[in-house]
C-alpha cells in the first residue's frame, strides 16, 4: 500500500513556537501513521508550510496546493491512499475565505486526484487503473491569538471547517477524519500540533486507511 500525505506546515512538522523548527522524522505525521499501520505501508510526506488548498500566496511562492498536486500525484504513483489535510492557511485574514469557501478549495483537490487513473503508472494492487482513494481531514482548530495575529477573527470560521469538509467528503463518497477531535494547538502558537496531537491524529488516521483500503466509501 502507497499513502501520500498531502499537507502544510503540520504535515511538514513545525514545532509550535519553535520559531521554523521542524520536529524530527520519527515524530512527524507521516512517520506515526507508518508506525500505526505497523509498516505494512509506504508513507510519503509532502507538508509544506503556508500550504493553500487552491489559492496563491501573493507574500510567498509556489504555495496553491491545487497547483503542486498533480505533478505529486505522477511523480509519486502508484498511489492507493492520498491524504489531504488542508485549510488552516486558507482561513489567515488576507484571503478572509469562509469555511465552505475552503470546503471547496479541497473539492478541487479531490477532482484532480480522481483524475489520475489515466496516468500510465497509475494502477492498484491488482494491476487496474484507478484512481487513489482520497482521505478528507479536517485540520486543528485555531486557538485565540493564533500565531501572531495572522489568525485574529478567524475562530469562527475555523469551527465551521470541520462540518464543511464532512459534508464536502459526504457529496464526495470519501472518508472524513475530524482531526479537531483528537488535536491540540498550544498557546501562544495556536496552529500547530504538539507530538501528542501528532501521534493521536496518526492513530485516527491509520485507523480510517485501513477501513478506506478494506471496504471503500461509496459515492
Amino acid at each position: 500500500m502507497r499513502i501520500l500525505c498531502f499537507g502544510d506546515s503540520n504535515t511538514w512538522g513545525y514545532v509550535p513556537g519553535g520559531n521554523g523548527a521542524r520536529y524530527p522524522a520519527a515524530l512527524r505525521l507521516a512517520t506515526r501513521l507508518d508506525v500505526h499501520l505497523s509498516g505494512q505501508a509506504t508513507v510519503i510526506e509532502d507538508g509544506l508550510r503556508g500550504r493553500t488548498t487552491n489559492i496563491d500566496d501573493p507574500e510567498v511562492a509556489g504555495r496553491n496546493g491545487a497547483q503542486a498536486l498533480p505533478g505529486l500525484l505522477a511523480r509519486h504513483a502508484p498511489l492507493d491512499v492520498v491524504v489531504i489535510m488542508l485549510g488552516t492557511n486558507d482561513l489567515k485574514r488576507q484571503f478572509a475565505r469562509s469555511a465552505d469557501t475552503i470546503a471547496a478549495g479541497v473539492g478541487e483537490l479531490l477532482a484532480i486526484v480522481a483524475g489520475t487513473a489515466s496516468l500510465p503508472t497509475q494502477t492498484t494492487r491488482t494491476g487496474t487503473a484507478a484512481s487513489p482513494m482520497p482521505l478528507v481531514v479536517a485540520p486543528p482548530l485555531l486557538a485565540n491569538g493564533a500565531h501572531s495575529g495572522h489568525f485574529d477573527g478567524r475562530q469562527a470560521d475555523s469551527l465551521a471547517l470541520a462540518p464543511a469538509l464532512a459534508r464536502l467528503a459526504d457529496r464526495h463518497g470519501v472518508r472524513f477524519v475530524d482531526g479537531t477531535k483528537v488535536t491540540t494547538c498550544p498557546n501562544p502558537d495556536g496552529v500547530h500540533l504538539d507530538a501528542a496531537s501528532i501521534d493521536r491524529l496518526a492513530r485516527d488516521l491509520a485507523r480510517a486507511v485501513i477501513a478506506t483500503c478494506t471496504s471503500p466509501p461509496t459515492g
